[in-house]
């Protein structure tokens, strides 16, 4: 027969086993709920860092652009005031020899030609011929010679003359100032001066 002591110390043992499988247990739990916690918590901060190093990114991105942005702008103003150099440049050259010939006595003929060509696409009907102030003096020859109401135009128009039928409501425009705009538009673009501001 088993003695109380010996009952007592197997008893004793199987409990201390029990007690044993159970803190095992409960230290793998612990373990499994710490890696689990370690895990979400890595992930987390993995996340945060991801969306961070994301924000960054765009930030860099957008400083990039405007950089750029900046820099292509600063260079079409560039462009622009060179372009605007070479123009400026050819068109005084243009406007110092258009001088020149106006003091000149074949402008008289040029301008009773202008005269007839601008009243001959004018049309039919009762015409007002204006000519520039610098032409004044020439005001009465040209309307003696060509038997046409010519007057002084308000407005510069550097030379040559505009027309107007007072019957068909148009103006023939044959200035010099009307050509030189029509010779600007050609000269950019014909000349690759022009710019693609887009």
């Amino acid at each position: 027969m088993i003695s109380v002591e010996e009952k007592l110390s197997n008893f004793s043992s199987k409990v201390l086993d029990k007690a044993n499988d159970k803190r095992s247990a409960m230290i793998d739990e612990f373990k499994k709920a710490q890696e689990i916690y370690t895990e979400e918590k890595e992930l987390e901060f993995l996340e945060q860092a991801y969306e961070k190093i994301q924000n960054n990114l765009l930030l860099l991105e957008k400083a990039q652009k405007e950089k750029q942005s900046k820099l292509q702008n600063d260079y079409r103003v560039q462009l622009l005031k060179t372009r605007q150099g070479i123009f400026d440049d050819v068109f005084s050259h243009v406007e110092s020899k258009l001088k020149s010939f106006m003091v000149d006595g074949a402008y008289v003929d040029w301008l009773k030609a202008s005269i007839k060509a601008a009243c001959a696409d004018a049309g039919d009907g009762e015409k007002i011929v204006f000519i520039n102030r610098s032409d004044e003096k020439l005001l009465k020859p040209l309307t003696d010679e060509l038997s046409l109401n010519i007057q002084i135009s308000d407005e510069d128009i550097m030379g040559g003359s505009k027309v107007f039928n007072k019957n068909r409501n148009i103006i023939s425009d044959h200035s010099i100032s009307m050509q030189l705009e029509l010779q600007k538009a050609e000269f950019v673009k014909n000349s690759g001066l022009n710019i693609n501001l887009l």
